[in-house]
């Protein structure tokens, strides 16, 4: 990603070269936005073209971003967490949130709807949220 791809005016990214190899111009939201511009300020490197920068100030690959979230996520005790996980977590959180499938497909950038369905087959947690919520202990209005 360059920095070009980035629009925090118009809060939007442009992705050359994701998934399937398509280009994609996607929305960003208050804290995405926040975050991007916090790190551009203290990326400390006159690197104008790539976003996303290794310590020498050279672009990172896609290899060495692999390599910062393994180190992230292994910080964090998950290790079993991926950077597609990252992919599927934004998904499922949209369905949950009630985001239309059609909108979420899109987002994903899924070409059939049935890719984006699969990640409305209920978790662990969600299980476990319906059934807590007709336990006895539950006030009913």
């Amino acid at each position: 990603m360059d920095v070009r791809d980035v629009d925090f005016k118009r809060d939007i990214i442009t992705i050359q070269e994701g998934k399937g190899r398509k280009m994609a111009i996607l929305p960003m939201n208050k804290d995405l936005r926040k975050a991007l511009a916090a790190y551009l300020e203290v990326r400390n490197s006159n690197n104008e073209e790539a976003f996303f920068l290794s310590k020498r100030g050279t672009r990172l690959t896609d290899r060495g971003i692999q390599f910062q979230f393994r180190n992230y996520f292994d910080q964090i005790s998950l290790p079993d967490k991926t950077i597609h996980s990252l992919r599927h977590s934004f998904t499922k959180n949209l369905l949950d949130a009630g985001t239309e499938l059609t909108v979420v497909a899109e987002l994903s950038r899924h070409e059939s709807l049935e890719t984006t369905r699969t990640y409305l087959t209920p978790g662990e947690k969600d299980l476990r949220y319906a059934v807590d919520r007709i336990s006895t202990e539950t006030e009913f209005i």
